[in-house]
């Protein structure tokens, strides 16, 4: 039976990323059919032999707390780009307020002197 790819690896969470483990680690073999260099985990920052060449999780739990990362970063960020262009359209409104203020006053001083 093929291992699920969601299964926690068993060094998830049990080795800390130090030099001496990088060391250590790093001319270990790994098991079954992994890669032979290991990995920090980008998110837990446990030492993982990758099953694939473009792993940076070491589990489905890890990769999945990745993506929701990701998935609130850009949420935030496109919520700040919506407060600065909500800013900018409040300061045309104000100018807009001003400009309108200023043809109303025209328009109770009378035709008489706007027009000759």
């Amino acid at each position: 039976m093929h291992p699920s790819r969601t299964r926690t690896d068993p060094l998830c969470g049990a080795l800390e990323a130090t030099p001496d483990l990088l060391a250590a680690h790093a001319t270990s073999e790994p098991s079954g059919g992994r890669s032979s260099s290991s990995r920090i985990c980008t998110v837990c920052g446990s030492i993982f032999f990758p099953r694939r060449p473009e792993a940076r999780a070491c589990s489905g739990k890890c990769r999945m707390n990745a993506s929701r990362s990701r998935r609130v970063n850009d949420l935030v960020a496109r919520i700040e780009a919506a407060e600065v262009r909500l800013a900018e359209a409040e300061r045309v409104l104000g100018e807009a307020r001003l400009a309108l203020g200023g043809l109303r006053e025209l328009a109770t001083l009378g035709s008489s002197k706007v027009m000759p």
